[in-house]
Parts: C-alpha cells; structure tokens; sequence
C-alpha cells in the first residue's frame, strides 16, 4: 500500500538534503551538525508562502551508525553519512532497514 504525503510534508526532503549537501562545504555556519541548532527557510508550496523550521533534535541510530534526527514542521528524518553516501533510516514517518543511501557524494 502506498502512503501519499501533503504536498508541504515533501518540503522536508529537500530541506534535509539541502542541510546535508551544505556540509560537504568548507566553513559553513550550519556544520558540523549540533544538538539544538535550527535553520528557517522561506519556502512556497501548494500552500503558499510560509517559513519553515527545522531543528537538529538529537543523536539517534541509523542502522549501526550513529547519526542525527532533524525534525522540523513537516516531520523528521534521521540522518548519517556511511563514507561518501548518505543514509537515511526514517523519512517522514516511515522507517527503513536497512538504511537507504539517498545522496551520493561521488557522484556528479
């Protein structure tokens, strides 16, 4: 069965991806990642115009990796590099074992 999502609750897709491509960059304010930092962005939706937050609420396991929940208006995901890839183990409310690779940072 497959579970569709509101149109705003995709927003944080890119948001966790937009979080995780910043760290790959030298001298960013946003990494590395810390309990309790937060990140407003402006975003446009089906909705209309709003901001969202997001908050990096704690550690939290991503198969047999440590790494981190970000959680934000929309949902929370859960997050960790694994090498070049990143994994997630928790999207939006569904869970992944194992975790699954959703960027790659050796690939252009």
């Amino acid at each position: 069965m497959r579970r569709s999502h509101p149109a705003s609750s995709r927003l944080l897709v890119p948001i966790c991806l937009i979080l995780v491509a910043v760290g790959c960059s030298p001298g960013r304010d946003l990494f590395p990642l810390e309990v309790g930092r937060t990140w407003k962005y402006s975003v446009v939706d089906v909705y209309g115009p709003r901001m969202a937050d997001v908050r990096v609420a704690g550690k939290a396991r991503v198969g047999d990796r440590m790494g981190f929940e970000l959680v934000g208006d929309d949902g929370a995901c859960r997050l960790t590099w694994d090498g070049s890839a990143l994994l997630s183990s928790e999207f939006l409310g569904t869970a992944y074992h194992p975790p699954l690779p959703i960027l790659r940072g050796d690939v252009e």
